[in-house]
Formats: C-alpha cells, sequence, structure tokens
C-alpha cells in the first residue's frame, strides 16, 4: 500500500507492483473525477468505478483503460446505459 501525489494535483492510494498501480487503489484526478477499482500495471483493469466530477457513474468492467464488458453508465440526468 502507498500514496503516490503527481505534480498535477492527481493522487493515487493503492497497491503497488513494481513502480506500478496493481490490484486495488483509488485515483484522485485534477478535475474531481474518482476512479476506484482494479489496477494492472498502472491502468484501469478488471471491476472499477469511476465517478466524474459531473455525478455521472460508470459502474463496470474496465480493460487496459478502457470501460469494456459489463458495466452501467448513470449520467448525472438519471439516464442509464
Amino acid at each position: 500500500m502507498g500514496v503516490l501525489k503527481y505534480v498535477t494535483g492527481a493522487k493515487y492510494e493503492g497497491m503497488w507492483i513494481r513502480d506500478k498501480a496493481n490490484f486495488r487503489g483509488v485515483m484522485m484526478y485534477t478535475n474531481k473525477d474518482k476512479y476506484d477499482g482494479e489496477w494492472l500495471d498502472g491502468l484501469r483493469h478488471g471491476k472499477g468505478v469511476y465517478l466524474y466530477e459531473d455525478g455521472s457513474k460508470y459502474d463496470g468492467e474496465w480493460l487496459n483503460d478502457e470501460k469494456n464488458g459489463i458495466g452501467v453508465f448513470l449520467h448525472s440526468n438519471g439516464d442509464k446505459y
């Protein structure tokens, strides 16, 4: 476990292997977005929740830092995909 604060203001708190985010962790981005989920070699990979600054949310699967597989996107206006 560890915390890395980037010069941009972003912050990652979670597990590390070979100086890369792995397993479980939380990334707080400078634009106030937040990802809480699984990581593999520094990329969002596995199950995770991405909360957008506007209140929208994606809860689902990730592959190589991209939304992939089963997931639900809930827009801030209530629309659900």
